[in-house]
């Protein structure tokens, strides 16, 4: 297995933890994408406000995105009330945690 043979992988025990390769794969693709950009601009002699436009929309995208669906620029959306709980669970004891013990024998 992956886990045996190569260093790294044994501090990786849960799949939640391989988002942060996926999460600098794709910081990565938007760098390349980015510069490919400028590059395409600078070898086209764009004007000199073409660059800031597209690092503008660029970042407009990258702000855009990182908000909620559906896209809500005015931030009007409610949040859903929470309902109280039910009078049934209201007296149910707290949670406790059982260990099994060591009598000394």
């Amino acid at each position: 297995m992956l886990y045996d043979f190569l260093p790294g992988w044994n501090a990786i025990r849960t799949p939640g933890r391989l988002v942060t390769f996926s999460s600098l794969g794709l910081a990565l693709l938007a760098a390349a994408g980015a510069e490919a950009a400028f590059r395409a601009l600078r070898r086209r002699a764009a004007p000199a406000w073409a660059a800031p436009a597209v690092a503008g929309l660029l970042v407009l995208g990258i702000a855009t995105e990182g908000r909620c669906l559906p896209f809500d620029p005015l931030d009007t959306m409610k949040q859903p009330a929470v309902p109280p709980a039910p009078v049934s669970t209201a007296g149910v004891p707290a949670p406790q945690l059982h260990l099994p013990g060591d009598d000394g024998r």
